[in-house]
């Protein structure tokens, strides 16, 4: 048992450092967009002997940013050249 928590330890820290490895730093200046903020009620599906007495409720939480035509085009930069010709014709 102890063999197996220190392999899969040791396998943890080895894929943490190659994924740091290949990882590319963004120098990016940030663009400022507007952002859509949704809040409201959840129900969570729980099955087992748990869901027989208890109300599972939640807080269900959405951010989603909106990036339109205007701030596509006031950047042509900032989008990899293969889909530039998508956005900014």
């Amino acid at each position: 048992m102890l063999l197996m928590a220190m392999v899969h330890a040791r396998a943890s820290v080895v894929c943490l450092l190659a994924i740091s490895a290949f990882a590319a730093p963004a120098w990016a200046e940030p663009v400022t967009v507007p952002v859509d903020v949704g809040i409201g009620p959840a129900m969570y599906l729980i099955s087992g002997r748990v869901a027989d007495d208890q109300l599972h409720a939640g807080l269900k939480i959405s951010v989603q940013a909106i990036i339109d035509q205007q701030t596509l085009r006031a950047h042509p930069e900032r989008i990899p050249p293969r889909f530039r010709a998508r956005c900014c014709g």
